[in-house]
């Protein structure tokens, strides 16, 4: 029964957006930040029959929040690339002008709900799973809860999240109101993007790369060592 669905479900996939196909699914995401909406910015995801490709690039950003405390946003770029059959995420984060890379087999392990309800005109389902993260760190996020839907059945979401039988259309913490909304899905043509072929240069552990990279002497080494070429 297993492989049956299997099969069903990998039709259904090269179907809809086989490699006959000269489009990909381009989701776009509003990204809520903490406190304030006035941080808020748009984030894309594009996937094809095979992976996807979700792009991360926070511009910097200083505002002042309705209650008049000051807010500065640094610039954060990364992309996570997830591989819908090896289910290998393959990272890439720009960190003061080098690249580092990362791959690692997605572990994260969902529990799904029989909780249902409609977001932007899907149905969705909820799930939950431990967010990336030390669970000892004093602003551990706790439990990333998603609603996905079967409508668009790719495995994939925002923020390294991936593994449901559907997309994600909303995620976010339980200790926070970080997260992400569906803004928009549209079907584009390949030329309108090309996958960015990631690097295997300046690898680092999977921790590192996700929440850790500010504070990890493997980083900090790397760095040095980027500075030191250039001079």
């Amino acid at each position: 029964m297993k492989k049956i669905f299997i099969f069903i479900y990998t039709f259904f996939i090269l179907f809809s957006y086989g490699q006959g196909n000269d489009k990909i699914l381009k989701v776009t995401y509003t990204h809520h930040v903490l406190l304030s909406k006035k941080g808020d910015f748009d984030t894309v995801l594009y996937a094809d029959d095979t992976h996807s490709q979700f792009v991360f690039d926070q511009k910097p950003k200083s505002f002042k929040t309705d209650e008049g405390y000051d807010m500065t946003f640094p610039s954060v770029y990364y992309i996570s690339d997830y591989n819908f059959q090896t289910q290998y995420i393959h990272d890439n984060r720009l960190l003061n002008g080098v690249m580092l890379s990362s791959q690692w087999k997605n572990d994260l392990v969902w529990q799904i709900t029989d909780e249902e309800k409609e977001i932007a005109g899907y149905k969705v389902r909820k799930a939950t799973t431990d967010s990336y993260g030390d669970k000892g760190f004093e602003f551990y996020k706790r439990k990333a809860i998603a609603w996905f839907t079967t409508d668009i059945p790719i495995p994939t979401g925002p923020e390294r999240y991936y593994g449901l039988p559907g997309l994600i259309v909303e995620l976010y913490y339980e200790r926070t109101r970080e997260g992400y909304s569906l803004k928009k899905v549209e079907q584009v043509s390949k030329e309108d993007y090309t996958f960015v072929p990631l690097t295997d240069e300046n690898a680092i552990g999977k921790d590192e790369m996700i929440y850790n990279y500010l504070r990890s002497k493997e980083v900090k080494a790397i760095l040095k060592a980027a500075k030191k070429k250039k001079k």
